[in-house]
């Protein structure tokens, strides 16, 4: 079996929840693989190795990613998706991990499109509701993502194979994204559509204090507040969009090597 999950994270803890020889979720695991970093947000009209892709995605990063970091981003993709179909070639079985995170559900589309024509055995587990953790404990997540590798010790993976017609809807909804070409991605009422670059805008006008307040702090708070598994950089290139717009300023120095520590306020 193959696993495949839709973030580096989801990736590290599973790793080492496999090395548990006691946990028996992952018995006949014999790889796994990690697709589609930041697929609900920027540009994807073309493969994720075009150097449109990683531009305007490290753009709304912050830059975090230097050359190097960006090229062996590319490269790792493209050996996860050959591995991935290389499994699916010898007819091993692939477990999908996937969420309502736009995020996992951009990334689940997007690999439903590349295996749209490709036989295989697909089964999905899905992260949509609460779960037990152990006799008195009820934990909700927002992605796989956010697990710790020992709570894999308590994932009951409710299978559900992926049939023909949701693979070719998913192909067809990673399509109809690639032709419009957001800059973001969102699920709502459960579907994954293309969203104007405001969408999450409304959450960070919510909790502004009227008083100055650290950059990081604001965040945090909205993270908190609302568990969409919509990443902090993205929080962050909307505040710098604020900021440009002059609905917010910068209290103090605005050379900080850490940006998170920048004091600001409203104008």
């Amino acid at each position: 079996m193959l696993e495949l999950v839709f973030s580096e994270a989801a990736k590290h803890s599973m790793k080492i929840a496999m090395q548990n020889k006691n946990n028996p979720l992952f018995n006949d695991t014999k790889e796994l693989v990690f697709i589609g970093p930041h697929l609900d947000i920027g540009d994807i009209s073309k493969d994720l190795g075009n150097s449109e892709r990683q531009q305007s995605l490290n753009a709304l990063l912050n830059n975090r990613w230097t050359r190097n970091d960006l090229e062996k981003l590319v490269v790792n993709q493209r050996k996860e998706i050959d591995q991935l179909l290389r499994a699916t070639k010898v007819g091993e079985t692939i477990r999908i991990w996937k969420s309502n995170a736009a995020f996992s559900a951009s990334a689940f589309a997007y690999v439903c499109y590349h295996l749209n024509d490709v036989e295989a055995d697909i089964q999905v587990v899905s992260l949509e509701k609460p779960w037990h953790a152990g006799d008195d404990t009820m934990i909700s997540y927002s992605h796989w993502g956010e697990l710790a590798s020992e709570e894999f010790d308590f994932v009951q993976a409710d299978e559900e194979k992926l049939s023909r017609i949701e693979k070719e809807s998913q192909a067809d909804r990673w399509k109809a994204l690639k032709e419009e070409n957001s800059s973001l991605r969102a699920v709502v009422n459960g579907q994954l559509i293309s969203v104007p670059e405001d969408f999450y805008d409304h959450l960070l006008l919510k909790h502004l204090p009227e008083e100055e307040f650290l950059l990081g702090d604001l965040i945090a708070e909205v993270l908190g507040a609302y568990p969409l598994g919509v990443s902090d950089f993205w929080y962050l290139y909307r505040i710098q969009k604020m900021i440009r717009d002059q609905g917010l300023e910068v209290v103090g120095s605005k050379n900080l090597k850490d940006v998170y520590q920048q004091r600001l306020q409203k104008i």
